[in-house]
């Protein structure tokens, strides 16, 4: 059920001091003018008829100015409230600036989403949707010859209610990029592994060289075991002839360790017995004067002589003994004998030790090999794992970037802009053929541009053509671009209600019809009314197309405020 407009109240809202009702016609179809003059007569521009449009704008949260700036200086009252009628529910939607909404009674309120989203429920479309369905504000331009391709796309994609599709297809590309950046991540990963393999890369032939050699090399070892019994004889052999010359060496030091004992101990004994002697002759030996009581001294120096004497033959006997050892042909076949088992330890050891060498050797190259091996199977794994998931990748990134491309602009929502733009194409030439200013203009919207490469881009464009030729917008009258300005946003309009199935029964105009003669705007508001299912109001200062209206709301500004007569 439409969706009509009842009444419009305020207060405080602009020039409109005072509590004022503005009711609107019962009917469910027709056009209303809004007039407006100065109480002197001398004008009417900025009567406030302007006003009464924007407290819908206000009403319905989609005025582009703030409250601030709307409220009237003049009152603390401030507020504005728009009726609405389905035929069997009243709706009030009240804004001061808290957005109220009395639906048969039940209110919802409050400056958060919850009075918005149920003002969107009830009129089933949001506040920008609701504006362009009914309302073309005072100097705006038409929106396809003021947009840009992407402001454009902008507003088709939200008010055909596709932001969920532009979202996804917007995810989509975000998606693309980080898939290619960890492509170009994992293919330098991946060449920095093949670049190991080059290095790490060992060959059958080379790693079977390197086993033969340390088996060759293990086998000599144990060959070469067996010497070890004569090596091991050889060097006790050693030890015995080592031990028997640390005899005779030690027997040598024995012999002059004695016989230099024996040199002591003999002028000891001399030294001893001059002094014996002079006790003898009576004699002090310290005085050399008579001493008749040396007799006890001369036995203790004897016997002192007597144990030096039995030192020396005790060192006498342990020469004789040392002397045995002591033979020189005996040191010198030892000495020889030890030089010869040393030159046979080492024929013996030599082999053995260069065998063991090159084992160590060969066993730490093949050990080596085998680790490289290793690393080069490894990292074979490694480089078709990566592969693998390099391929995966590529093979997503393709996935995905066919469901960008079949939902994006070169898809999904680009068939669906060019179903619109041609039905805005179609409907905007049938409207401008009525317009007697510009019933031999057209438009031409592509969406389609070609590249100097050749590459197709999803572009639209709009052009306005005069007897099939291009013609520059610059190039036109202020009435002709008024007029197909005029015709396109109903033809905007028109589309968007018949692909949402509006509810939406009014459409506000804005001296939307500046810049027409007389006849052009007569039949500019007949092309309307053909066109618009409900209540058109329209603001214009035109007085002589009044009688085309089925009623005229007149609005007066005494210099302070304004309000309707």
């Amino acid at each position: 059920m439409t969706w009509r407009p009842v009444e419009l109240e305020m207060e405080g809202f602009g020039s409109f001091v005072d509590k004022t009702l503005i009711p609107f016609p019962k009917a469910e179809r027709g056009a209303i003018l809004i007039n407006g003059s100065y109480k002197d007569g001398t004008t009417s521009s900025g009567s406030g008829k302007s006003t009464i449009l924007r407290a819908i704008a206000y009403a319905l949260d989609f005025c582009d100015i703030p409250s601030t700036e709307l409220k009237s200086w003049y009152t603390k009252k401030f507020y504005v409230r728009f009726r609405l009628t389905n035929g069997t529910d009243i709706l009030d939607v009240i804004r001061n600036p808290k957005l109220t909404l009395i639906l048969n009674e039940v209110e919802y309120e409050g400056t958060t989403l919850g009075a918005k989203e149920k003002l969107q429920e009830i009129l089933k479309a949001p506040s920008d949707l609701v504006k362009v369905l009914t309302y073309r504000p005072q100097r705006e331009q038409g929106v396809f010859l003021s947009s840009s391709d992407s402001k454009l796309k902008e507003f088709f994609t939200e008010v055909l209610g596709l932001q969920e599709v532009e979202n996804a297809a917007s995810d989509y590309l975000s998606e693309i990029n980080v898939l290619k950046n960890n492509i170009i991540m994992m293919e330098s990963n991946l060449e920095s592994l093949k670049m190991g393999l080059n290095t790490s890369q060992v060959t059958d032939e080379q790693l079977k060289t390197a086993k033969d050699d340390y088996d060759n090399a293990s086998l000599r070892v144990r060959q070469l075991n067996d010497v070890g019994s004569s090596i091991k004889a050889n060097s006790l052999e050693i030890q015995q002839v080592e031990a028997e010359l640390v005899k005779i060496n030690t027997a040598k030091n024995q012999i002059a360790n004695s016989k230099n004992q024996n040199l002591a101990i003999r002028s000891t004994i001399e030294r001893i017995q001059k002094e014996v002697a002079v006790l003898q002759s009576g004699t002090c030996p310290t005085c050399e004067r008579e001493w008749n009581k040396a007799q006890n001294l001369i036995l203790s120096k004897q016997a002192e002589i007597n144990q030096y004497l039995e030192s020396l033959k005790s060192n006498i006997a342990l020469i004789k003994s040392a002397e045995v050892l002591v033979n020189l042909e005996h040191e010198a076949a030892m000495n020889a004998k030890r030089t010869a088992l040393h030159t046979q330890l080492g024929q013996l050891q030599a082999p053995l030790n260069d065998a063991t060498k090159h084992l160590s050797v060969a066993e730490a190259n093949f050990t080596q090999m085998s680790r490289s091996r290793d690393n080069y199977n490894n990292l074979v794994q490694q480089v078709k794992i990566k592969e693998q998931e390099l391929l995966n990748k590529k093979i997503e990134l393709d996935q995905i970037s066919h469901c960008s491309a079949i939902l994006g602009r070169q898809g999904f929502l680009g068939v669906i802009f060019d179903e619109v733009l041609c039905e805005v194409k179609n409907r905007s030439n049938d409207i401008m053929g009525y317009m007697p200013n510009i019933n031999t203009f057209s438009l031409d919207i592509s969406s389609n541009s070609v590249t100097q490469k050749g590459k197709v881009n999803k572009k639209i464009k709009v052009s306005v053509k005069k007897d099939g030729e291009d013609k520059s917008i610059k190039a036109l009258s202020g009435g002709q671009c008024t007029g197909i300005e005029l015709c396109t946003d109903l033809a905007v309009s028109e589309t968007i209600r018949s692909r949402f199935s509006s509810n939406l029964g009014w459409v506000a105009l804005d001296e939307s019809m500046d810049g027409l003669d007389v006849n052009t705007k007569m039949a500019a508001l007949d092309v309307i009314k053909s066109k618009v299912d409900g209540i058109i109001i329209v603001v214009d200062h035109s007085t002589e197309i009044k009688e085309a209206f089925d009623s005229v709301i007149n609005v007066e500004y005494d210099g302070r405020k304004s309000c309707v007569v």
